[in-house]
């Protein structure tokens, strides 16, 4: 059974309601997304980490040096 809001009170409380539950559905979202996303840029700099890094041209923006001592103990 739908229960249809009338007063401006109930609107304003399910516009609150839908609203908090938006933000919990795009934070889990995020969440989700963000494993993924430090996967695909961890797999990226590995990449680019088994190339010579020592020739960069200038307009290169510098590796990040955690991602450099990390994996260059590996290789």
């Amino acid at each position: 059974m739908f229960y249809i809001a009338e007063t401006p009170w109930e609107k304003k409380q399910l516009a609150l309601y839908w609203e908090q539950q938006r933000k919990l559905a795009a934070n889990i979202k995020d969440v989700y997304d963000k494993v993924q996303e430090d996967a695909y840029h961890s797999k990226f700099y590995q990449k680019i980490l088994s190339h010579d890094t020592s020739v960069r041209p200038d307009f290169f923006s510098p590796l990040p040096k955690k991602l450099k001592t990390e994996n260059r103990s590996l290789i």
